[in-house]
């Protein structure tokens, strides 16, 4: 679902552009790759160790586009 998440991003009128956002949409799809993988195999370590490219991933994109370049999670003054 994560996955997907990531692929409906570079679609249509998501799009925010065709550098960053594309990146950044990729590193979701793929972090969300590790994720699946891990748990298909029922590896809580490699699980475990996918959570950090997800916030990445996240991060990466929500301060710029979403967040206005505040850091995740501290509310706007």
């Amino acid at each position: 679902m994560l996955a997907e998440s990531g692929n409906l991003l570079m679609v249509g009128s998501r799009v925010r552009d065709n550098d960053n956002w594309m990146k950044m949409s990729r590193a979701l799809v793929d972090a969300a790759a590790l994720a699946a993988t891990a748990a298909e195999k029922k590896d809580a370590n490699a699980l475990e160790a996918a959570a950090d490219p997800i916030t990445t991933a996240c991060m990466d994109c929500h301060r710029p586009y979403r967040d206005g370049g505040r850091q995740m999670g501290v509310p706007p003054r």
